[in-house]
């Protein structure tokens, strides 16, 4: 019951510093959606455009309570992630780092917590050896250097459980309040999936015959906790807060597509193995043991085993497959592993730490394969320096990016109007997003031509929504075939175009435009006609 008297916080407490250290080390010269969250794939980081434009403009401009892309609303998921990257960038200006220094901290806090679960059960030398396979994993360091939701709801998992595994009965007020406060920061950050953590506590309760009339008001205060941004914003903005929600939950989570087509439970052994493969052999090895410990109904052991079988149930039951929800999964071999693994027992456990340690150095060395962690400089993203250089002129001209995946990168910077125009042969994203379509902020290139006649249609709608505003309409256009994307730089010679080149073969050969910078895969080119500048608002370095 001392676990987090102060003088046993003090080691954890050095944990969490170093990994903080390490998680954060040269992340101010890496770009903003940089890097692959699922190396394999080569699947970029997206998401982490997406939450950083969310963060910058809740910080410039408020709107706590409704995030925006765009010049759009977005529900599909809770703000917390938003709230404290924007936080964040209030107190320390907008920049890398300060985007994600939440993320950094989650992923501290998994290694401080992994710590202190094991050493309340084990040695020094297990917890240490704990903390430092969450440090290595490469899924969790991945995401703890990216401002994204996955890693907020492994490090509230993994602090709820330590709370519980401390008090099972939660009977004192310092863990109860410390499993709904974490309990509560995992429904905000991702919604639905916060509930895995209650769920888990409620099987602990059960199996080891504690009161379960504290386990209910706790779930229930953190429910509670959770409601006011929901509430608010079904409210509110039913018809979007609606929309967004279900597209979230019921479209992604039924998987209409897949970004491969591999098997399900294969495609995320293969990533297992690839990044963890410690963990993973030691929890094998931790299996009888572990079983003992579950048929003596000891707590660590319900835990252990719960928190696997629940969170690899999630997995499975959500259809759509992504390598960025294993750092939810991740910390519960990594347990099973510390806690019960034979290996980590007398000298074999300073002998762990030794490889755990030479294979985070291995990883480290190896930052372009499947199973490498990157500590380097620079971006991934081809297009990123051209659209940084283009950011420093301050054209107050509309951009528009054609063909070119840049995973919203452009949206992180202070541009004056991007929109953003893609091949969609089978009208996927707007099937998926029936609701941008008939708002008009998602139109088919065809359309454009036409927009003017269309654009009271559209502001009536979006005032029918209760957005004020259609800065969002044509921000997101659908084509058929490349000639109609095409086209657009044809019937806008005012703007200027960031596009590929299976678009535009020869931008040369277009009158109305000079080529500012062109390689074998795409061209930016600006409008000849005059345009006025805009003074900076931040940084063109994201």
């Amino acid at each position: 019951m001392k676990l987090f008297q102060p003088t046993r916080l003090a080691v954890p407490s050095i944990v969490f510093l170093v990994a903080a250290l390490i998680l954060s080390w040269n992340l101010w010269n890496v770009g903003i959606a940089s890097g692959y969250i699922d190396p394999i794939l080569h699947f970029g980081a997206q998401d982490e455009a997406t939450y950083t434009r969310e963060a910058i403009t809740m910080a410039r401009d408020g709107g706590w309570m409704t995030p925006t892309f765009l010049g759009r609303w977005v529900f599909e998921k809770p703000p917390l992630l938003v709230w404290l990257s924007a936080l964040s960038i209030k107190v320390l200006g907008i920049g890398r780092v300060s985007a994600r220094l939440p993320s950094i901290f989650a992923g501290a806090l998994i290694c401080a917590f992994c710590f202190l679960i094991v050493r309340r059960q084990r040695t020094m030398t297990a917890a240490l050896a704990a903390a430092a396979m969450a440090l290595t994993s490469q899924i969790l360091f991945t995401m703890s250097r990216h401002n994204m939701t996955d890693i907020l709801l492994a490090a509230a998992g993994v602090c709820a459980f330590a709370f519980v595994l401390r008090d099972p009965d939660l009977g004192e007020t310092v863990n109860f309040a410390g499993f709904v406060i974490a309990a509560t920061a995992g429904m905000m950050a991702k919604s639905i999936a916060g509930i895995l953590v209650v769920a888990v506590m409620f099987v602990v309760v059960a199996l080891s015959r504690r009161r379960f009339g504290r386990a209910l008001l706790a779930a229930i205060s953190s429910v509670v906790l959770a409601s006011p941004w929901f509430v608010y914003n079904f409210i509110q903005h039913r018809e979007w807060f609606l929309a967004d929600m279900g597209y979230q939950l019921l479209t992604v989570g039924t998987a209409g597509h897949q970004t491969a087509q591999e098997n399900h439970l294969m495609f995320y052994v293969t990533r297992i193995v690839f990044s963890d493969l410690i963990p993973l052999i030691l929890a094998l090895t931790a299996v009888p043991a572990l079983v003992s410990a579950v048929r003596r109904r000891e707590p660590a052991g319900l835990l252990a085993a719960s928190y696997f079988v629940i969170y690899f149930a999630a997995l499975m039951v959500f259809r759509f497959h992504s390598e960025q929800y294993l750092c939810w999964f991740v910390p519960s071999l990594i347990l099973i592993a510390a806690l019960y693994s034979p290996v980590l027992r007398g000298n074999g456990a300073a002998i762990t730490l030794a490889v755990v340690a030479i294979a985070f150095v291995f990883k480290a060395a190896n930052p372009d394969s499947s199973f490498g962690v990157s500590l380097g400089s620079g971006t991934t993203l081809a297009a990123a320096p051209v659209l940084s250089d283009y950011c420093g002129k301050h054209r107050a001209t509309d951009l528009y990016i054609l063909g070119l995946n840049d995973e919203f990168y452009s949206a992180t910077l202070h541009l004056h109007h991007v929109h953003y125009g893609w091949i969609d042969t089978a009208d996927v994203v707007a099937k998926e997003h029936p609701h941008l379509a008939y708002l008009g902020i998602l139109i088919p290139a065809p359309e454009l031509s036409q927009l003017e006649s269309k654009l009271p249609l559209y502001r009536d709608r979006l005032r029918a929504w209760g957005l004020d505003s259609t800065r969002a309409v044509a921000t997101g256009i659908s084509a058929q075939t490349p000639a109609e994307l095409a086209r657009i730089i044809i019937d806008h010679p005012e703007s200027d175009f960031l596009v590929s080149k299976s678009i535009l073969p020869d931008p040369e050969h277009i009158a109305s435009h000079r080529v500012v910078f062109s390689n074998s895969e795409f061209a930016l080119i600006e409008s000849k006609l005059p345009a006025g500048t805009e003074s900076p608002a931040w940084t063109c370095e994201m």
